[in-house]
């Protein structure tokens, strides 16, 4: 990263209140890595080690959002300490130590939810 984007970052995050907690979440496919038709082969776009650096400097939330399972973005990022995943369009939370959660579908579907 260049000292031009490590200062267009500090002052971003810097804009936040004191005892603000900022949470930057980025899209997995088309943003932190191209389209691919295999998906598995989307790695991530040179450069982008603005979210490992950022996350190992501890100043705020880093999340990857993604319509794919929580559990294919973490392999392809190979970050450590991995970062939040919000996986199935949100649907599904993977946190950094492995916790999983996932929305329970609701028993009626929307017609009937009305």
């Amino acid at each position: 990263m260049t000292p031009e984007a490590v200062e267009k970052l500090d002052s971003f995050f810097s804009m936040f209140a004191d005892g603000a907690s900022p949470l930057l979440l980025l899209d997995y496919d088309g943003t932190l890595a191209p389209f691919r038709l295999n998906r598995f082969e989307a790695r991530p776009w040179l450069g982008c080690g603005v979210v490992d650096a950022h996350s190992k400097a501890g100043r705020d939330t880093h999340g990857v959002i993604t319509g794919r399972p929580a559990s294919e973005i973490a392999p392809l990022l190979g970050l450590d300490p991995a970062l939040e995943v919000w996986g199935l369009h949100g649907a599904e939370r993977l946190y950094p130590d492995g916790r999983r959660e996932l929305e329970a579908a609701g028993a009626r579907g929307p017609a009937e939810a009305r």
